[in-house]
């Protein structure tokens, strides 16, 4: 059985401060970092790894760098590249999407928008659209009077916020 054995170290950004929960992947024996900056070392590290044509079958090993005899994480690459952590939890990984049966994209990765797309329609109302209630001074005249509750409210036109402030 082939074993591939990964090697973790923290990542840090361009100003020399460490991030924090991020690793910087590397194959051991080797300076090329395959991930970096990852959460997930172990399960991107064999999306990687398939990607450059390894065994499925093959045991991906996850050493720390300060430990290199300490095997902290194994699995097989093709059962690892399949699940992502969401959370505490491992879940399945969603395939990417491609294009849609019959839509006769050859290359969706070239396919995009071809001028500025916004979607979102002007919001233009004009004030004449607008429907406007009782007058301010019709409603505190009527408030100010000795009616009914029941009179107030027919006074002023539906939908109209009926405040009992004073009343």
């Amino acid at each position: 059985m082939t074993k591939i054995v990964i090697v973790t170290t923290p990542s840090f950004d361009g100003r020399g401060k460490r991030r924090h929960g991020r690793f910087d992947v590397r194959l051991q024996g080797g300076d090329e970092v395959i991930c970096e900056a990852t959460q997930q070392p172990l399960l991107d590290a064999s999306r990687v790894l398939l990607q450059r044509g390894a065994d499925p079958t093959a045991t991906i090993c996850k050493v720390r760098a300060d430990a290199p005899t300490i095997v902290t994480m194994r699995a097989l690459i093709g059962v690892a590249a399949q699940y992502d952590i969401m959370g505490e939890k491992f879940v399945r990984r969603k395939p990417a999407a491609g294009p849609m049966p019959g839509s006769g994209i050859e290359n969706p990765v070239s396919v995009g928008p071809v001028g500025p797309c916004n979607t979102n329609p002007p919001l233009r109302a004009s004030h004449s659209d607008l429907k406007t209630a009782s007058s301010p001074s019709a409603t505190s005249s009527a408030a100010k009077s000795s009616t009914s509750l029941a009179t107030f409210r027919r006074k002023i036109q539906p939908g109209w916020p009926v405040c009992r402030i004073g009343l």
